[in-house]
């Protein structure tokens, strides 16, 4: 199960691009990735414990990367 959580302009006064954050759910391990000679994808399996930690040390240095786990801990427990 794949959802978007967020959808942000990172920088509309010199650009029109979008980045699109998503939440993946129930993902099962099919072999190894296929990509292309410049791809780089690393995945890591945590808890929603530990991303929550990540997310709140500021584990992700990008902030389009840290915007999107504020949107995926909210989606993952929609309660204020």
């Amino acid at each position: 199960e794949c959802e978007v959580v967020a959808t942000y302009s990172p920088n509309p006064a010199r650009v029109r691009n979008t980045v699109t954050g998503f939440l993946a759910r129930g993902g099962v391990y099919e072999g190894e990735q296929q990509l292309d000679g410049a791809e780089g994808i690393v995945v890591r399996e945590v808890s929603r414990r530990e991303f929550a930690t990540m997310v709140r040390s500021g584990a992700f240095l990008n902030a389009m990367h840290q915007a999107t786990g504020w949107a995926a801990l909210a989606a993952l427990d929609p309660t204020p």
